[in-house]
């Protein structure tokens, strides 16, 4: 039971499965803007609740995600590739959206749920950074373009 359930996991607890996210999003799009960054962690399988059993969803969280994209600047919702297209990823690109614009949030709902998000991200992060400097590698080595 133990070497199934690591078998999910990369170092630090990240799903194997996040990982191979980052490397084909990142692999495909050599000139990464920051919007782009920001879809591909929030595309993360740690924030989906089929994948971790921490994740809170709610019936309201469609309505109050809704309200928040309209106070968000430009902010982009439409997104076809999968996971970037996931109700889940949309609900953590949001949030990460309003952690940086500092929007205030319901304190018992979405609060505690974008704490969630911010605090898994450095890990999330180191490991994207991982996956970039292995594809910078590959590339320089000559296996990818």
């Amino acid at each position: 039971m133990w070497w199934r359930k690591s078998l999910k996991f990369i170092n630090d607890q990240v799903f194997a499965d996040t990982v191979r996210v980052y490397y084909s999003y990142l692999q495909k799009t050599p000139n990464v803007s920051f919007k782009r960054a920001l879809m591909v962690l929030a595309g993360s399988f740690e924030f989906d609740r089929r994948h971790n059993p921490e994740i809170v969803e709610r019936p309201t969280d469609i309505t109050e995600l809704q309200l928040l994209i309209r106070q968000l600047p430009n902010f982009c919702e439409r997104e076809r590739e999968y996971p970037l297209s996931c109700e889940y990823s949309l609900k953590a690109r949001i949030l990460l959206h309003v952690h940086l614009f500092r929007v205030n949030l319901p304190w018992d709902t979405l609060h505690r749920d974008r704490l969630y998000v911010v605090q898994r991200c450095p890990l999330l992060i180191v490991e994207m950074v991982k996956c970039v400097c292995y594809l910078m590698k590959l590339a320089h080595a000559g296996y990818i373009e």
